[in-house]
């Protein structure tokens, strides 16, 4: 039996390949986006928020990390972030959940904005999970 010549690598197909090298080269959010071909209005709706709000975000200096994580996976992307020691290794923070340390004060003023958002009132229950025993 003859061995197999070793299978060629996969490459991205060449229509993907100047939006692959846009994306590389973007400097704001609006440019990631525009990179994946996808408008405000599609990214606002698989965020759950209004087109006004992802304007609004695209044209901040300084955004949390954790609404940067939902941006990019609004648009099918997600975030790796790595750790650059003094000594030039890189440590990939493989497990870092921004959103972990959420306390329930803050969580409940999420979610107050997320109701009044909808016009449904808040009640009790829908934050007793997130408050202290």
């Amino acid at each position: 039996m003859t061995p197999r010549p070793a299978a060629p690598r996969a490459q991205a197909p060449k229509r993907l390949i100047p939006r692959v090298d846009a994306l590389g080269n973007a400097k704001r959010l609006d440019e990631i986006r525009r990179a994946t071909q996808r408008s405000q209005a599609e990214v606002a709706g698989a965020m759950g928020v209004g087109q006004s709000a992802i304007s609004q975000l695209e044209g901040r200096s300084d955004i949390q990390l954790s609404t940067l994580v939902r941006y990019l996976e609004a648009l099918g992307l997600a975030l790796e972030l790595t750790v650059v020691l003094p000594s030039g290794h890189r440590v990939a923070l493989n497990d870092f959940k921004p959103d972990a340390g959420v306390t329930a004060r803050a969580a409940s003023r999420t979610t107050r904005r997320q109701y009044r958002r909808t016009g449904r009132s808040l009640q009790r229950e829908d934050i007793s999970p997130l408050l202290p025993n």
